[in-house]
């Protein structure tokens, strides 16, 4: 490369990092500004649940008695009569609550900026550690575009208006990752542990782990999941636990559009939701989705197995395509989940030379247009065939060229893997 070459593309990719760094900030104080909208207006978001949950708590009441007029809090500052009652339960294991307590010592509006700012941070904070184990494969400027790629995705979006704790979901796997990657166990298991305790559908790693016989990892792993759940039973008291539990089973809201999982899809064309099937035929719909989890879980397994024995990147794939699989067949992989998706973009992004590039750079972006398109939610009993394979399914169809993309990547991996 000649010097005025050289020099040409410094300054090019100099003006692009600035301009990056200008339409980032820029991003950011527009988040903010939308978040500071949402914590001073009416609101029936996920985190007036987290947050009523916790006054519950502080009253002695059950943090899954339901929101309505006779139970909201009393320090909830709103016009009750512009908010839709009744408002179902908090759908999260009593440590959730635990978490959140701190929040109930403040105003709802000053709970919600403070958690909208540290999901925000977490968010970018994930993005950064991606990108800075990645950091040979990307351009500096990246780190600055995969943010502003963040803050715009849908996804992220609905995590911010709705208050939800997926980017902390995404802040502990990347933890987990970046630690495993580099061998300390301890750490990655007890965020991990951490994980589970707020989502169990995160329980899909431990076979993984222990087919990769990361037995101390497990140890932890497994270990901080049983204190964090001794503690809560300790504060909380074991009949809260058992609410959760019998809450969780009464769920009857699989066909909702923003529940692309396999499960949403199948209820919306089988039944047994709160919807009018395409055919009605619910026990169907429940044997497919078992069968394709089963298919799913088997591959993951055998893809485990095959590359235990590989280097970092091969670890790389396996963690991601546990994530994936997890979105696909957890019964409620709601939209906002889909924020975990950030650490295969990159994975893949990274990988993908050498199979067909061009190719395969389309078809992750497809992949990633799929998650991205906006709608607002539509119940099971309103959609119409239209949406079902439409706004409802896009995602899932996005999941499922995700596993195309990481699929070739193994296979690349496998071909050029040295033959005994």
């Amino acid at each position: 490369m000649s010097q005025n070459h050289h020099e040409t593309y410094e300054g090019q990719s100099k003006w692009r990092i600035i301009g990056a760094m200008g339409l980032l900030a820029i991003l950011i104080l527009v988040v903010f500004v939308i978040i500071n909208a949402y914590a001073q207006i009416p609101t029936s978001s996920d985190f007036l649940k987290f947050y009523s949950s916790v006054k519950f708590l502080f009253e002695g009441k059950s943090i899954y008695t339901p929101l309505a007029l006779d139970t909201i809090p009393n320090d909830i500052p709103f016009d009750l009569e512009l908010i839709t009652f009744p408002i179902g339960p908090n759908l999260n294991p009593p440590f959730q609550t635990l978490l959140f307590s701190p929040f109930g010592f403040v105003s709802y509006s000053a709970a919600y900026l403070i958690w909208s700012f540290l999901t925000v941070i977490t968010g970018l904070l994930s993005v950064y550690l991606i990108f800075n184990a990645y950091r040979e494969e990307l351009r500096s400027s990246h780190v600055f575009e995969l943010s502003i790629v963040f803050l715009l995705f849908f996804p992220t979006v609905l995590t911010i208006i709705l208050g939800q704790f997926s980017v902390l979901l995404l802040f502990l796997f990347t933890i987990a990752w970046v630690s495993a990657r580099k061998g300390r166990d301890r750490i990655s298991g007890f965020t991990l542990g951490i994980a589970l305790s707020l989502k169990i559908f995160t329980g899909l790693f431990i076979p993984v782990f222990l087919i990769q016989r990361r037995w101390k990892l497990l140890v932890w792993y497994l270990g901080t999941f049983f204190l964090c759940n001794l503690l809560s039973i300790f504060l909380v008291g074991s009949d809260e636990h058992l609410k959760y539990l019998r809450t969780i089973s009464s769920i009857t809201w699989y066909s909702s559009s923003w529940n692309p999982s396999l499960m949403g899809f199948a209820t919306r064309i089988f039944g047994g939701s709160e919807n009018i099937p395409i055919i009605n035929a619910p026990a169907v719909g429940i044997i497919l989705y078992s069968l394709v989890s089963l298919f799913l879980i088997l591959i993951l397994f055998w893809l485990t197995k095959v590359q235990q024995d590989e280097a970092i990147s091969g670890f790389d794939l396996i963690y991601c395509l546990t994530i994936v699989c997890i979105l696909i067949i957890s019964p409620l992989g709601w939209i906002y989940y889909y924020v975990l998706m950030i650490l295969p973009l990159v994975f893949a992004w990274t990988n993908i030379k050498g199979i067909g590039e061009n190719k395969s750079r389309w078809l992750l972006i497809s992949a990633w247009i799929l998650f991205s398109i906006p709608h607002l939610r539509i119940q099971g009993k309103d959609l119409i065939p239209i949406d079902i394979f439409t706004w409802a399914g896009y995602p899932l169809y996005g999941q499922i060229l995700f596993l195309l993309s990481l699929i070739l990547i193994f296979q690349r991996s496998r071909n050029r893997s040295p033959r005994t």
